[in-house]
């Protein structure tokens, strides 16, 4: 089940001190960092300092200068540098500050701790940061510098590893209060008896029927068409009295739209949207086009020249978005933009998704139109490459209504790094907030 929450957490967080625990931090030197099979030379293109560590012949994507670091199990460490591209391709590049977490049981742990896309040469020395949690099982950590395809190279200089003290024990609490006081109000009954009618006597009852805090949930657009009973109709009911927003799972993409060739079919969805809104459910819809990887692209349009994937794709969004208007609130227009760029190496054209948002603008002024990712909550690889976008696109004067942040948590959420990814940085600039929670086990609650 998914959930649509927009509380904020507020945990205590400070550096545990100045101590950087990274060695040659400033690269002036070229000891300390680990470049195997790669070549590294000190440069004197630098972004601080005097020299800045120069990175070539790299023959795989995953090859870059890499430092084994003294984490401590179970602790949370900042992490930041600086990077330039030193030469590119016609492909959307990407950068990233990874690590390697060898295990006791000898496993390894990856993960991305901040990633930025689009990186090119134009783009100059960029910011990466991110924090880690070190994993119970830890061994050994080691951070290092991906992402370039073979054969590109890139500059790092002025890079940071601290220890950052967490305070959330009373977190609970917290949240708790806060809801007692944005979410609640007290309600007053006044009530008129005869003189005859003893007051101890009177009962008040009160039933909430509905709620006005946006609360919604994954639908799956042929259950909720169906007109049996039994499960099904215990399926419709519960989505009609719990939520008032909702997404269909996959009813609105573009492959389920169009599975063919010229061959449209808009009755499952607008059946299932149509019923839910009879119930006054809002609906947000998802996703008119999703170039996050190939599969997400319709399997027609991918043997196509490029003027007939353009003319298709210009086709979709008009017919999806006229046909649907007033029946959804929101558009996910290209799904995951930050994890897979197909359409804009098709193109070459890094603008490509800001001109298919004002596209949809033109078509349906009235709704709201969303940048849509994750690894953003759940984890905080493309949160500062997801804000950084948001603010690329409002820049270019291109319409978005707000940002969708999926959460998938595979394991317990972590309020503390939920805090440090500081999700409202942008909170002038949009209007809704989504959080999806995919629950796992019951005892995580």
């Amino acid at each position: 089940m998914t959930l649509w929450v927009v509380t904020l957490l507020t945990v205590i967080v400070t550096l545990v001190s100045a101590q950087e625990l990274l060695k040659n931090s400033g690269f002036e030197t070229l000891s300390d960092w680990n470049c195997w099979s790669i070549h590294c030379e000190l440069t004197t293109d630098h972004h601080v300092g005097s020299h800045a560590l120069k990175v070539t012949q790299r023959k795989l994507y995953y090859q870059g200068p890499s430092q084994t670091v003294p984490t401590v199990a179970g602790r949370v460490y900042h992490l930041e540098a600086w990077v330039k591209m030193i030469n590119d391709n016609s492909n959307i590049q990407h950068i990233e500050i990874a690590v390697d977490h060898q295990l006791q049981n000898g496993h390894h742990s990856y993960d991305t701790i901040s990633s930025r896309i689009p990186v090119s040469i134009k783009t100059g020395w960029i910011h990466l940061s991110g924090e880690m949690a070190v994993p119970h099982e830890m061994k050994t950590s080691r951070i290092y510098f991906q992402g370039p395809e073979p054969g590109l190279g890139f500059l790092v200089d002025d890079a940071s590893m601290t220890e950052i003290h967490v305070n959330n024990n009373n977190w609970v609490a917290e949240a708790n209060a806060r809801i007692d006081k944005i979410r609640k109000s007290n309600i007053h009954v006044k009530v008129t008896r005869d003189s005859g009618v003893d007051a101890n006597s009177i009962t008040v009852e009160i039933k909430q029927k509905r709620h006005s805090f946006p609360f919604g949930s994954t639908v799956v657009a042929w259950l909720m068409n169906k007109n049996n009973s039994g499960s099904d109709q215990k399926y419709r009911q519960f989505i009609f009295d719990n939520y008032n927003w909702a997404v269909l799972e996959n009813a609105l993409k573009w492959p389920q739209l169009e599975k063919s060739r010229g061959h449209v079919d808009y009755s499952v969805a607008e059946a299932a949207l149509r019923r839910m809104r009879s119930h006054g459910i809002k609906v947000r819809g998802t996703t008119l086009i999703w170039g996050a990887q190939e599969r997400n692209v319709p399997s027609w349009v991918l043997p196509l020249p490029l003027s007939e994937i353009q003319a298709e794709v210009n086709k979709h969004i008009q017919n999806t978005v006229t046909h649907f208007k007033d029946l959804v609130e929101h558009w996910d227009v290209n799904n995951e933009l930050l994890h897979g760029q197909y359409y804009e190496n098709k193109f070459h054209d890094l603008d490509y998704s800001k001109k298919i948002f004002r596209l949809v603008h033109q078509y349906d002024p009235d709704v709201k139109l969303f940048l849509n990712d994750y690894d953003v909550v759940a984890g905080g690889g493309h949160t500062e490459a997801y804000f950084t976008q948001a603010k690329d696109f409002k820049a270019s004067n291109t319409y978005i209504g707000g940002l969708g942040l999926q959460c998938h948590f595979n394991s317990p959420p972590v309020p503390t790094l939920m805090k440090l990814r500081n999700l409202h940085g942008l909170k002038d600039s949009t209007d809704l907030q989504k959080l999806e929670f995919r629950y796992g086990p019951q005892n995580w609650m």
